[in-house]
C-alpha cells in the first residue's frame, strides 16, 4: 500500500512538472472579444501558478487521504490565484479582465482535476460540488488582507466549525464587484457597504450587520481645501473600479454638486504616497470607527481629515437612506461630521436555501 502511494506521488509530481506548459498551451487560444491581450498573458502566467498548486494539493492528498485538508489547500490556491487576478484587473481594466478570468479559473480547475484523475482516480471533493450534506459557501469579500478580507476569513473559520458548512473567501475589488458575483450566482454570500445593495430589489437579503463604517477623506495640511466644496475642479482619488470606496464616493460627489478635474482609482495602499508627492489632491477611504489605519494614514505625512457640515451631510444622507450621520467635534463656531454607513453580510434569493440561511445566522450570533 505503502508502495502504491508512493508511486501516485511521484506520478502526480511527473504531471506537475509538464502541466504548467501544457496548461498555458492549451489557454493560448484568444481569450474572447474585448478581452486585453495583456490581461489575457497575466491571467494565464497565474492559472499556471493554479495549476501546479491544486496539483501539489492533489499530490499530498494521494499520500494523507484528508478531504478537510485538501479542501484547505486548494482554498489557498484559489486565494492566490485571485489575487493575481485581482492585480490584473487593476492593471488593465476590469472590463477587459473579468469575462476570461472566470472562464479560465474553470479551465483550470478542469484541468487540474483530470490530471489527478489520470493518476489512478484520485478523489477531488473541490467547491463548489456538495458532498455528504455538506453546503459550499463562497463569500465575495475585498481585497487581499484589508478590512473585507479579513472579515471574510472570520465568518468561514466560525461557519467551518458546523458539520454543514465548507466556507472559502474570494479575493475582489470591493462591494459594487461583489454585488454582481452574487447577483451573477458566481457566489453565495457576500460583504457590501448597505449604500451599494440596491435599494429597489427585494432580492438580496441581508443576513447579519457586521460593522459600523465611516468615509475618510484626507488632503494636505497646505492643500488650502476646507471643505468638500473645495474639491471642486481638484484631483480626488475616488477608489478602484468595482470597489464600494467608489461607489460612495461618486454618491457623495454628486450629491454636493463637486466635479473633480481627475477622479483616478488608486488602490488603499498607494493612495497615501499620491497625496504626499502632490499627485493627487484628495485621498479616500472607506474603514471601521477609529480603525488602526487611519492613524497609520494620517503619519504618512502632513494632512489632515476633511469633514462635513451639518447642511452638506444632509444632501449626501438625502442620496442614501441609510448613511447616518458621525460627529467628530467642532471646528470653530461649526460642528463637523463624517458620513457614516455600514456593513453587511448578505445572500441573494435562491442562493441560499431558507434553512441555511437560518442556520448561518445562527452560527454567527456570537460573532461581535
Amino acid at each position: 500500500m505503502q508502495a502504491r502511494l508512493s508511486f501516485l506521488i511521484l506520478l502526480l509530481l511527473a504531471l506537475l512538472l509538464s502541466a504548467s506548459p501544457a496548461l498555458a498551451k492549451e489557454e493560448s487560444a484568444p481569450g474572447g472579444e474585448g478581452v486585453s491581450p495583456r490581461c489575457e498573458a497575466a491571467i494565464d502566467k497565474a492559472a499556471g501558478r493554479y495549476s501546479r498548486c491544486l496539483l501539489k494539493a492533489s499530490a499530498k492528498y494521494a499520500k494523507n487521504e484528508n478531504d478537510s485538508q485538501l479542501f484547505l489547500q486548494q482554498a489557498k490556491c484559489e486565494d492566490k490565484f485571485n489575487t493575481q487576478g485581482a492585480r490584473a484587473q487593476v492593471r488593465f481594466g476590469e472590463d477587459q479582465c473579468t469575462p476570461y478570468m472566470s472562464k479560465i479559473a474553470d479551465r483550470t480547475t478542469n484541468y487540474a482535476e483530470s490530471v489527478a484523475s489520470e493518476a489512478h482516480g484520485l478523489a477531488w471533493p473541490s467547491f463548489p460540488r456538495a458532498q455528504h450534506g455538506v453546503q459550499p459557501l463562497s463569500i465575495a469579500t475585498g481585497s487581499a488582507g484589508w478590512e473585507y478580507n479579513k472579515t471574510g476569513r472570520t465568518i468561514c473559520s466560525q461557519l467551518n466549525e458546523s458539520d454543514r458548512f465548507q466556507c472559502k473567501t474570494i479575493v475582489t475589488r470591493g462591494s459594487l464587484q461583489n454585488i454582481d458575483l452574487l447577483q451573477g450566482g458566481k457566489v453565495n454570500l457576500a460583504l457590501s457597504q448597505s449604500d451599494m445593495i440596491p435599494e429597489d430589489s427585494v432580492d438580496f437579503i441581508s443576513l447579519k450587520n457586521l460593522s459600523r463604517q465611516a468615509l475618510y477623506i484626507f488632503v494636505r495640511k497646505t492643500s488650502g481645501i476646507y471643505t468638500i466644496h473645495d474639491l471642486m475642479h481638484k484631483r480626488v482619488n475616488t477608489g478602484p473600479v468595482g470597489s464600494g470606496l467608489r461607489g460612495t464616493m461618486n454618491n457623495v460627489l454628486k450629491a454636493t454638486g463637486v466635479v473633480p478635474s481627475e477622479a483616478s482609482d488608486v488602490t488603499a495602499a498607494q493612495e497615501a504616497k499620491l497625496l504626499c508627492r502632490n499627485q493627487t489632491d484628495a485621498i479616500s477611504f472607506i474603514l471601521d470607527l477609529n480603525a488602526p489605519q487611519v492613524e497609520q494614514i494620517e503619519k504618512t505625512c502632513r494632512m489632515r481629515r476633511l469633514g462635513f457640515s451639518h447642511s452638506t451631510l444632509e444632501e449626501v444622507m438625502r442620496s442614501n437612506e441609510t448613511y447616518y450621520p458621525i460627529h467628530l467635534g467642532s471646528s470653530g463656531q461649526e460642528e463637523v461630521y463624517a458620513v457614516g454607513l455600514y456593513v453587511d453580510l448578505i445572500t441573494y434569493k435562491d442562493a441560499l436555501s431558507p434553512e441555511d440561511q437560518e442556520l448561518i445566522v445562527d452560527s454567527l450570533r456570537t460573532m461581535p
